[in-house]
């Protein structure tokens, strides 16, 4: 645990070596943060990128936006903002929008954050894996806070160059709240609970991957998994997988404008032991969700799944 808050402190510090403001310090919630982030992988990226509004007249004034993705899947955001409004600021809730040079969006990614308080009574339209403690108190008009967050289920070997606010809600000190959204804002499938699977079959091989579509319903079903061409994977894996997929795991659903819809992720699955490092066989460099399955003689009966970083039982709220 030590090591890796270590690794996780000094990717945030290159990011704002630079400055001496105490603004750009490392805050003890970012410290708190327990990321498997490897310094010198292909799936790692750590940058600074520019910000902007797709609304008029926002309530708050982006001053600093980090991000880093990790060789696992996991996102970790550390935003610092500036209050625009008159009055302070309770809560915030966000939806950053990173897309890269050709325009192509990465990934969504959800924020919240507020005192304590506010966010007993606060609460986000979409589901959040919060990591963050509260504020000590209300962020005063021009005063400065900051934003963490981190978010499951993207790997990707092409870094973020900007990043946009698509959905924005904000709790006031007099308890009002202020909404601000585009016309169409999104947000994508994420695992609810994380389940266990069966043992592997007997036969299977000891490591194997494939990538393959799984298509969610506007409920969260996995109602199909449809793999791709490449890969290593037998029938059998193939066939078992698609079993587990569809009978054991729930999603919370993609949205579009706060309503449920139907959705598709693309996922790399990756069978291996405990004491095998996982093979990518099949995969691109594009973003992709990475869902690890784990045999371990502690589980005979059955099948660790690691998702984002996330293991079995774990789940996102």
């Amino acid at each position: 645990m030590k090591t890796t808050l270590l690794v996780f402190a000094a990717l945030l510090l290159n990011l704002s070596e630079a400055s001496a403001d105490p603004r750009q310090k490392i805050h003890p919630n970012v410290l708190a943060m327990e990321s498997p982030i490897q310094n010198s992988t292909l799936y790692s990226c750590r940058v600074d990128v520019m910000t902007a509004w797709t609304i008029q007249k926002p309530p708050i004034r982006i001053e600093r936006s980090a991000v880093v993705f990790d060789e696992l899947g996991t996102s970790w955001v550390d935003v610092t903002f500036q209050n625009s409004q008159s009055v302070p600021i309770q809560a915030i809730a966000l939806i950053l929008e990173y897309s890269d040079n050709g325009g192509e969006v990465i990934d969504r990614i959800p924020l919240l954050e507020g005192t304590a308080h506010a966010e007993a009574a606060f609460h986000a339209p979409f589901p959040i894996d919060r990591v963050a403690n509260a504020w000590t108190e209300n962020v005063p008009a021009g005063g400065i806070e900051r934003l963490h967050g981190v978010k499951r289920g993207i790997r990707t070997a092409v870094c973020s160059s900007r990043a946009t606010i698509t959905f924005a809600t904000v709790q006031m000190e007099d308890g009002t709240i202020q909404t601000y959204s585009s016309e169409g804002w999104k947000l994508g499938p994420t695992s609810g609970v994380v389940p266990w699977f069966d043992a592997l079959p007997a036969a299977a091989p000891e490591r194997a991957s494939f990538v393959a579509t799984l298509k969610i319903s506007a409920w969260g079903d996995v109602v199909s998994m449809i793999p791709k061409k490449g890969g290593n994977a037998s029938q059998l894996i193939v066939e078992w997988l698609r079993e587990q997929v569809l009978h054991k795991w729930i999603f919370n659903p993609a949205l579009y404008d706060g309503q449920p819809v139907d959705s598709e992720l693309q996922v790399l699955f990756r069978v291996h032991n405990s004491l095998q490092q996982p093979e990518d066989s099949g995969t691109s460099l594009s973003p992709i969700t990475v869902i690890d399955l784990t045999s371990n003689p502690q589980f005979p009966r059955r099948t660790q799944v690691s998702y984002g970083g996330l293991m079995s039982g774990s789940v996102v709220k």
